[in-house]
């Protein structure tokens, strides 16, 4: 369980170091000393450290603070973060079109807590896909769809986003707004419960298609000779999960503190 949460909490800080804004900017200046933009940065190696800090949505589960280890590459077309992988099949100066692989960790077993007693496991897995992104200067817009490829849920998610940066001297500030949408597989594989799993306090109950909506803010600086990043986001979470006897809370803030260094 512990793996599980460290893991879960690594896909939310990747989501804030790995996000459609330029995560290492910092690490590069252009004339006037203000902060380049990422595609203006050849990149390399990274280490670093993240901080995530999340409530999970299921019953009995709390809210944990998990430091994680960071090493990765980025680079104009490539970035690897352990299984988290992103390549620009095609760009220009606006637009980019993406492949991508990355876990899904909403994984859990039986004896995680209390609600889950009696079923059987739902396992993690991963999910590959593409995206597109525009971006016109102060404004981004992203758009990508994944799907399951090792046939645990066997559902797919579709994503759009729209950033707006702003500057504060050194510091950059970028707002966020965003919508998931879950497909009926996934919502019943994670959130459902089987007829043969069934109790008095658990009854059956059968997922159906999500929209969860979202917003964001993150604060970017170079610091220490690398880069640090810091975000917020809180998700609302659609009748379709909240209504799943497994899940107590309709929706989640969480909370991301990231440094990076380029070797």
């Amino acid at each position: 369980m512990k793996q599980q949460k460290q893991m879960y909490h690594l896909a939310l800080v990747v989501g804030v170091l790995l996000g459609t804004h330029n995560a290492f900017a910092a690490e590069s200046k252009d004339q006037n000393g203000n902060g380049a933009r990422l595609q203006d940065y050849q990149g390399g190696f990274f280490y670093g450290f993240g901080l995530g800090v999340s409530q999970s949505i299921y019953y009995g589960e709390k809210r944990e603070i998990v430091p994680l280890p960071l090493i990765g590459y980025y680079g104009a077309d490539l970035t690897v973060l352990g299984p988290f992988i992103s390549y620009k099949i095609y760009k220009n100066e606006i637009f980019s079109f993406h492949a991508l692989t990355q876990p899904r960790f909403n994984e859990y077993d039986s004896s995680d807590s209390d609600i889950f007693r009696g079923m059987e496991d739902r396992d993690e897995t991963l999910e590959a896909g593409f995206g597109i992104s525009i971006d016109l200067g102060d404004w981004d817009f992203g758009v990508n769809a994944q799907h399951d490829v090792l046939g645990k849920h066997k559902g797919y998610e579709l994503s759009a986003s729209v950033d707006y940066e702003l500057m504060f001297g050194k510091v950059s500030m970028t707002s966020s707004l965003g919508v998931k949408y879950l497909s009926e597989k996934f919502v019943d594989y994670y959130y459902g419960v089987e007829k043969k799993e069934a109790m008095i306090d658990r009854p059956f109950y059968e997922g159906e298609e999500a929209i969860n909506p979202g917003v964001g803010i993150s604060f970017e600086m170079q610091a220490l000779g690398g880069f640090a990043k810091f975000g917020l986001d809180y998700t609302w979470y659609d009748d379709a999960i909240t209504d799943s006897p497994l899940v107590e809370h309709s929706s989640a803030l969480g909370a991301h503190l990231v440094y990076t260094r380029f070797f």
